[in-house]
């Protein structure tokens, strides 16, 4: 029932606009603290392309985290929850590539490679890139094999 209830374009933009301001409001009453912030300051000013790595549990708050007009695009998978997540961060102002980096050595996985090849073009381009590298399955906080 959940999948056909996902199925249904407006009630996944409904569920955006409510996410994005739900994670605004999270935002706005929380207390921030950046760690490394000189690095990445580093790179903006330098208008570099780079990978921003965030964990998966962490992915909603970082557009908040990303305080700079340089363009990001974040990896997202294609699953019916994928749409949700990508329009909520696009009201929040991020692009976002659609797919995965598992093992591209798994037949369900073929098209990783294609999403490999987008990723190195936007960072070919000056955008840089969003990733989780524990991904939606885990194991929370380790880094996965496809994200290296």
């Amino acid at each position: 029932m959940v999948k056909n209830f996902l199925k249904n374009y407006f009630i996944k933009k409904i569920l955006s606009i409510i996410g994005a301001l739900y994670v605004y409001v999270v935002y706005i009453s929380s207390k921030k603290i950046f760690i490394n912030k000189t690095n990445f300051d580093k790179l903006i000013l330098e208008n570099k392309s780079f990978i921003y790595a965030l964990w998966h549990d962490q992915l909603l708050l970082s557009p908040f985290t990303w305080q700079t007009k340089n363009r990001i695009d974040i990896l997202i998978s294609n699953h019916k929850d994928g749409d949700i997540i990508a329009d909520l961060i696009k009201y929040h102002g991020f692009n976002s590539i659609r797919g995965s980096t598992n093992n591209p050595n798994k037949e369900k996985e073929k098209n990783s490679i294609s999403n490999i090849r987008k990723i190195l073009k936007s960072l070919k381009n000056n955008i840089s890139i969003g990733i989780t590298p524990d991904g939606p399955r885990g194991p929370r906080h380790q880094v996965s094999e496809g994200t290296i």
